[in-house]
């Protein structure tokens, strides 16, 4: 029946996540990531930490100006599916799947000191998270758009501040960020820091 086909495809999912968990903390254990105090590098969605949620109620312009919106596809399996640009540009405020206004100097500020507050409390930490957040709420304001033509372009532009910003009082110190979802396609035509 179809009911007991949804269960079995359900349980299989749920058996391949568990083992995708397993498997990747047994990777994470493995290069020393995410397992203080040892942790050497700092992988994680991170601007939740550096640009916290809260925020938003005082300075909404550290958050993504989003012109929008999505309908879900017919089979609701991809909730991101057919984007639609609105006519109503508005700052989106909240956690998770929520990027950050990249081009604003106040969150470049909030950033760089937070990425030194875990080098000086973390002396093993060789590299600090830089790690979008899930989801597509990414900043469309005028100036995000000037640091270049696509997401990836954008991101990489921020990180190299950020590396820039450290790099005399951190220069043996690196950053994590990762490439998927919005950011699959390369930053062509650029080139990351060498931190």
């Amino acid at each position: 029946s179809f009911q007991q086909a949804a269960a079995e495809y359900k349980d299989r999912t749920w058996d391949m996540a568990d083992q995708m968990g397993r498997l990747r903390d047994l990777w994470w254990t493995f290069n020393r990531m995410n397992t203080p105090p040892t942790s050497e590098y700092g992988c994680g969605h991170s601007y939740d930490f550096y640009v916290p949620p809260e925020l938003f109620k005082d300075h909404p312009e550290y958050f993504p100006l989003v012109d929008y919106r999505f309908e879900k596809s017919p089979d609701h399996r991809l909730p991101y599916a057919n984007m639609i640009k609105t006519d109503t540009p508005k700052r989106m405020g909240g956690e998770g799947s929520l990027q950050r206004c990249f081009s604003n100097p106040d969150v470049l500020t909030l950033v760089v000191a937070g990425t030194r507050k875990l080098f000086d409390e973390n002396p093993n930490l060789r590299c600090a998270p830089l790690t979008i957040n899930d989801g597509p709420w990414w900043c469309r304001c005028d100036n995000c758009k000037a640091m270049g033509p696509t997401d990836s372009h954008r991101y990489l532009a921020f990180c190299n501040q950020v590396a820039e910003a450290n790099e005399k009082l951190y220069p043996d110190r690196g950053y994590v960020f990762l490439a998927y979802e919005e950011t699959l396609e390369p930053p062509v035509g650029m080139k990351m820091h060498h931190n």
